[in-house]
């Protein structure tokens, strides 16, 4: 068995390859969650005598259940829970890499770190990042506007960090949906009211950094 991201897990049982699909969540708890799958799999397979199939699919799910409720299901749980499957397109499947514009205020420590762990983290999960504070920098309006808006129109998603309610990651985030370009806005602190023309215009709210981090990741991979 080969696990593949987001394309789920690749089985060979019989002669045959079989794709088990990742699922899809609200909510995303990462810590252990590759140990759920190695556990779920195994007791599936060696305790419970199923395919290897068919116990590759019920980790997936487990795994799912585990990474948004944060708990273990029981196995009436596990069996009614019903996730959507990940759907990558075929760009993806070929071996086209998206390309993430990184939206995010970039003038103190805390926002700097923000925007350097989101850069590192979507770049480690295989896709390419156009971030303004590494790509343009700071400068004049007439320097930086125009490389930005750029940034934005060759980019598949944007991921707006929206804490602090930033003019230019407003103005970003509103550009790239009046442009038609998905957009995931992560913000914890925010309240839903200074949210509402983002959930309005159809963006992905998250409010924790690891499932905005995945969501863009979804997202991105289905385009």
């Amino acid at each position: 068995m080969l696990k593949m991201g987001p394309k789920g897990a690749l089985v060979y049982h019989d002669g045959a390859h079989h794709l088990v699909p990742a699922y899809a969540t609200s909510r995303v708890w990462k810590i252990g969650s590759g140990d759920q799958f190695a556990a779920n799999f195994a007791y599936a397979w060696m305790e419970e005598c199923r395919p290897p199939v068919e116990a590759a699919e019920r980790a997936s799910r487990a795994t799912a259940f585990y990474a948004q409720h944060r708990g273990y299901p029981t196995v009436a749980e596990l069996d009614a829970f019903a996730p959507a499957p990940l759907v990558v397109s075929k760009n993806y499947e070929e071996g086209r890499v998206p390309t993430v514009y990184l939206a995010g205020p970039f003038f103190t420590l805390g926002q700097l770190w923000v925007v350097e762990q989101a850069r590192n983290c979507l770049r480690d999960m295989g896709l390419r990042v156009f971030s303004p504070y590494h790509d343009v920098g700071h400068g004049p309006a007439e320097l930086v506007v125009g490389q930005d808006v750029e940034g934005i129109l060759q980019s598949d998603v944007v991921l707006a960090i929206g804490d602090g309610l930033d003019s230019g990651t407003i103005f970003e985030a509103g550009y790239a949906r009046a442009r038609g370009i998905p957009v995931v806005f992560y913000a914890e602190n925010e309240s839903q009211e200074d949210c509402k023309m983002m959930e309005g215009t159809d963006c992905f709210l998250c409010d924790d950094f690891v499932s905005a981090i995945y969501r863009t990741v979804w997202v991105a991979v289905g385009i």
